[in-house]
């Protein structure tokens, strides 16, 4: 024992002395509860930092408060720990006293962790559509197209056949010329400038060349 508390109860027994020690120190001291006090009505919470610790460490000082018989009402520790938020728990905060919700700090508690992982889902999706959808940016039809399991034809005139084409710009022009009558011999197959046998009537003088000008028999006065 310190020399000073000797002087003070040498002439008590110790049945005294233990009474009196044990009220006096049983006390909490001021500064302990002001430290906690302040501790738990200061807490603010930053974007960016994680909602447990932060509500665990205004829970844990209401608790060492309550050791020292400093109560607070549950409801002005509900009321600090939404006031405690940042901006991002502004709907949250709205949507519990709307709703009239009563809960422990600790149900609180689990609440906030929840909300907090759903706004990291929610923002992270954002983010992967905002991605897709920059990386469709600058592609062209073809690309499109493609994506979505169109076929991707040729230009006419480029000698290959898309799907369902049947055969080529030249094979095309062959069945033509198949299919057409000569007028002069009248005959499948060729055109009467190919003619043979127009040829052969035009050099012995049997017809005339087509387009030449026909003699016309002048009139009578």
């Amino acid at each position: 024992m310190e020399p000073n508390l000797q002087k003070r109860f040498i002439a008590h027994g110790a049945n005294k002395i233990f009474t009196t020690l044990t009220k006096e120190f049983s006390k909490a001291p001021r500064i302990v509860t002001y430290e906690h006090t302040t501790r738990f009505f200061d807490a603010r919470l930053q974007k960016g930092q994680p909602i447990s610790p932060h509500i665990l460490s205004m829970i844990e000082n209401v608790e060492k408060l309550e050791t020292f018989n400093c109560n607070i009402s549950e409801n002005i520790v509900i009321d600090r720990m939404l006031h405690s938020l940042h901006d991002g728990f502004s709907q949250f905060r709205a949507n519990y006293y709307m709703n009239d919700l009563k809960k422990t700090p600790h149900e609180l508690h689990s609440l906030l962790v929840q909300t907090e992982k759903d706004m990291k889902f929610s923002g992270s999706l954002k983010q992967d559509v905002l991605v897709v959808s920059n990386k469709g940016k600058g592609k062209g039809k073809a690309q499109a197209n493609l994506a979505v399991g169109k076929p991707k034809f040729k230009k006419s005139g480029s000698g290959k056949s898309g799907p369902g084409e049947s055969s080529t710009s030249s094979g095309t022009t062959k069945s033509k010329n198949e299919n057409m009558e000569c007028h002069h011999c009248h005959k499948t197959g060729h055109w009467r400038r190919t003619c043979p046998v127009y040829h052969e009537d035009l050099k012995a003088g049997r017809v005339k060349p087509v387009g030449a000008p026909k003699h016309r028999t002048p009139r009578k006065g």
